[in-house]
């Protein structure tokens, strides 16, 4: 009996190795693992507005200083500059230590141009594969037809460009496939045709635009939400939103932030990482870099400083807004939803 006995805690132990694992997040600090092997950390490098001359060094900062998670896109500009600080940093580090992400931009949709556009991607980047690779947008344009205000739309369907970029899941120049700005019918629409279904929603989240019903929505399907401009974008505060008090300067979380020892931007990111979203701040400023990273390893906010962080948004608040992609459609009918609903 003892020896049947220890085959059968050794036959359930094989069972548990084998047996495939879904995603699931590890505590604020850790990474997302994902059935396909590769990893997202919590906190990334956000690369949008990084200007030329800037970001090379600000990515190299990263790198060498903790980062593990970079997002990238070509229609930031700056692929380039990012790919010969690439170029260096893995010559001494081995590659596979990070996560790296990029997009494939609106006038590229359609199948015969996707390839070509990953192409160049990794060209720019000096890489052979992404961890990940996004649908920056659920619009598609004609090729030059994206320079406002003479934006050209095109009419391809988002699940041909789906199919084409499967395609380049199958060889390996991508890990897994991604998604951004795609609210809940989208998703729905793509979610009942693709083969292989996207990883990662990437959106505009912070407390101002929590997403409630779009982050549930995800978590339901295994996706995992993404969160850009996750401390309010203050550098788009006060040509977008002049009514509202920057994210960062409100006296709620100034408040907390002054009373538990950490930043103001360190207390957002951290209401973020708890609501089980990865958060990519941008920052050129070497300093502010570590800070934002740091803001992971920090003790969790309390039950009552979420709370109050959660009641924030009475008005809902968009800074990264891109209407001439809306096809003559308000935002309000874009998004579906005002964004205001608080994350459970």
């Amino acid at each position: 009996m003892k020896s049947f006995r220890w085959i059968f805690v050794a036959l359930i132990a094989a069972m548990v190795l084998w047996w495939p694992r879904s995603s699931s997040v590890s505590p604020a600090t850790g990474t997302l693992s994902e059935t396909t092997g590769n990893t997202m950390p919590r906190i990334g490098l956000g690369t949008w507005k990084a200007g030329k001359g800037v970001v090379g060094n600000a990515v190299k900062h990263a790198l060498l200083n903790g980062y593990k998670h970079i997002d990238m896109a070509p229609r930031y500009g700056n692929e380039k500059e990012i790919g010969e600080v690439f170029n260096e940093v893995f010559k001494t580090r081995e590659r596979k230590e990070f996560f790296l992400g990029s997009k494939l931009w609106n006038t590229d949709h359609h199948p015969s141009q996707v390839s070509d556009a990953l192409t160049r991607t990794l060209t720019d980047l000096q890489l052979t594969y992404l961890d990940t690779w996004y649908m920056h947008w659920p619009v598609s344009l004609k090729q030059g037809g994206d320079v406002y205000p003479d934006i050209v739309f095109d009419s391809i369907p988002i699940e041909d460009t789906w199919a084409a970029m499967e395609k380049e899941y199958d060889v390996g120049r991508v890990r897994s496939l991604a998604v951004s700005n795609f609210n809940v019918e989208q998703l729905q629409s793509l979610l009942k045709v693709a083969r292989i279904k996207p990883k990662y929603n990437q959106i505009e989240l912070h407390p101002y635009l929590p997403n409630g019903r779009l982050v549930r929505f995800c978590k339901q399907h295994g996706i995992q939400v993404v969160a850009f401009s996750p401390i309010g974008s203050p550098g788009n505060a006060a040509n977008n939103r002049k009514d509202v008090i920057p994210l960062i300067q409100n006296p709620v979380i100034t408040q907390i932030a002054e009373r538990v020892g950490r930043t103001p931007a360190q207390v957002v990111l951290k209401w973020g990482l708890q609501k089980g979203v990865v958060v990519i701040p941008k920052s050129v400023t070497p300093s502010r870099v570590d800070e934002n990273l740091a803001a992971g390893s920090l003790p969790d906010l309390s039950e009552d400083d979420v709370f109050q962080i959660d009641r924030l948004p009475q008005v809902p608040t968009r800074y990264v807004s891109s209407p001439h992609f809306w096809n003559g459609v308000t935002e309000a009918d874009f998004w579906k939803d005002d964004g205001a609903e608080s994350i459970n």
